[in-house]
């Protein structure tokens, strides 16, 4: 029985001096712990702070690279370029649903097509050999329900195709994205 007893009460006896160890550490006042927490919610407003900060300057970046890309796309939408041609000049405008989108001036176009007076400028585009047309101009693209790339030739609907078409010195082609109704002149002649 002796075992018994020593087997139980030195288990017990052990578990009361931890926690009589445990009791005598002080207990932290009132004050303490006041500013402890004051100190931890400093710390806190100061990361706060920090990934605020941090966020700011992301959208700076994030806003310069923005203006960077636009004024990219101002040049882009905008300018002079020169093709392979004899000497002249023609303009080129595309226009998406009544919003000129860019503009361009191209030289040495005498004898070239309008798709090669395209291909010398910043446009980007797609030319569909298959069946003969530009299918997406800076990114917009047929959808043929109803909307389509259609160009003006000299301010009027162009009966030729892009290859077809030859240019000479002060021709404009305009570019429009939309329906027939979109264009600014009548194509088929009022009865």
């Amino acid at each position: 029985m002796k075992k018994w007893l020593k087997t139980i009460l030195f288990p017990l006896l052990a578990l009361f001096l931890v926690a009589c160890g445990n009791s005598q550490k002080k207990a932290p006042n009132e004050n303490e712990t006041t500013v402890e927490t004051t100190q931890a919610a400093d710390q806190t407003t100061v990361a706060e702070q920090e990934a605020d900060k941090d966020k700011k300057d992301s959208s700076k970046e994030e806003a310069a690279n923005e203006d960077e890309e636009g004024q990219e796309k101002e040049e882009k939408s905008s300018g002079q370029a020169s093709a392979e041609g004899e000497e002249g000049t023609a303009s080129l405008k595309v226009y998406v649903k009544d919003e000129l989108k860019a503009e361009f001036t191209v030289e040495n176009i005498g004898g070239v097509s309008v798709l090669d007076a395209m291909s010398a400028t910043d446009l980007e585009f797609n030319f569909n050999e298959e069946q003969g047309i530009i299918d997406v101009i800076d990114g917009v693209e047929n959808d043929y329900q109803p909307n389509t790339w259609m160009y003006l030739y000299n301010g009027q609907y162009a009966e030729l195709g892009v290859i077809s078409q030859k240019l000479q010195d002060g021709d404009e082609i305009e570019w429009y994205y939309g329906t027939i109704d979109d264009l600014p002149v009548n194509i088929i002649p009022a009865e």
